[in-house]
């Protein structure tokens, strides 16, 4: 099947110019308050602040971080994720303006064929959207999908076009279009129930980071000698404890129909964020494992209906012969 005149791609790499001009010509200058105000309307730059909202205090904290990279804010307990944000900017003063932007300027020349061909195969062949592709500057997240948009760093040793890593953020916004189509997923993700939508939320994180990561980017979350060691032992802890971690998915469900909202947050952030450092959140490792388990038993067929009724995930889990955790029939009940 072929899908990849039905998929519209905008590309934008003007926000990511500005934001080079800004670190290695504007900031420290005069001109620095003026252009930062500027540089703050602008509706990519806007977009990606936004993605990471789920973080406490989050845009005050980059801004302050952009007004100087060099100098974190102080507050206690400070995540690593604004660290490696600083870093990027950094990163950025030091290698310079005319490099920066040729890495832009390759990044974005993409060919938007090779991607449909690594996205086609895991989703309906009557997909339809228009997405737009923002380069940034985010040591801490290369790669990141929102609901129209995704987001791609021109940091990092990596210089080439990784198609790959591409696709990965794409099929997200394709199963977010799919989700979208689903009634009782909007009912439930528009809802004012605690655990209906942290249900939509954890049903949505499972099966689209399952997808990308176990057919389209399987390296992002396996051992390797080209990985990092820190990586490699991320992969090892993951491994050792994943029954936990499908333990812990039950648990937060479990947690938040008793009414223990924080709880179900901590631990819900627990699966989803990265608080090592190593690039791996512990649902990526998990969700990829479960559909490799899943795919033992089915075939490709599957997959697409998960797109389009990712609901009926768990319940496909709960049926295997071999499984790895048998969810609790509430659990079940609850996220089918």
């Amino acid at each position: 099947m072929q899908i990849s005149s039905k998929v519209k791609y905008s590309i934008n790499s003007e926000t990511c110019r500005k934001l080079i001009n800004y670190l290695t010509h504007i900031i420290g200058s005069d001109a620095q308050e003026t252009y930062l105000e500027e540089l703050l309307r602008d509706e990519g730059l806007r977009k990606w602040i936004k993605a990471y909202s789920i973080l406490d205090n989050s845009e005050k904290i980059i801004i302050e971080i952009l007004k100087n990279p060099n100098q974190l804010p102080k507050i206690d307990g400070l995540p690593v994720f604004f660290e490696k944000i600083a870093e990027g900017f950094k990163q950025c003063i030091r290698i310079g303006d005319k490099i920066m932007v040729n890495r832009l300027e390759k990044a974005a020349n993409i060919k938007t064929e090779r991607i449909d061909e690594l996205i086609d195969p895991y989703l309906p062949s009557n997909t339809s959207l228009n997405i737009e592709v923002i380069f940034t500057i985010d040591e801490f997240n290369r790669g990141m999908a929102r609901e129209t948009e995704i987001f791609r760093s021109i940091t990092g040793p990596r210089q080439e076009i990784n198609y790959p890593g591409l696709a990965h953020e794409i099929h997200h916004v394709a199963s977010f279009h799919w989700f979208r189509n689903n009634p009782k997923w909007v009912k439930w993700n528009d809802s004012n129930v605690f655990y209906k939508k942290l249900a939509a939320q954890l049903i949505s994180y499972i099966v689209s980071e399952g997808i990308s990561n176990h057919f389209i980017t399987p390296e992002s979350v396996s051992k390797g000698k080209d990985r990092n060691e820190e990586r490699n032992i991320r992969v090892e802890k993951l491994s050792a404890n994943f029954r936990g971690y499908l333990e812990l998915i039950e648990r937060i469900m479990l947690d938040s129909l008793r009414g223990n909202i924080k709880e179900s947050e901590e631990k819900y952030h627990e699966l989803t964020l990265d608080r090592t450092g190593s690039g791996i959140p512990a649902g990526h490792y998990i969700s990829a494992r479960m559909f490799s388990e899943i795919m033992k038993e089915h075939d490709t067929t599957i997959v697409e209906e998960l797109v389009k009724n990712p609901w009926r995930f768990f319940e496909i889990y709960d049926t295997l012969e071999k499984k790895t955790h048998t969810f609790s029939k509430p659990f079940i009940e609850k996220m089918t």
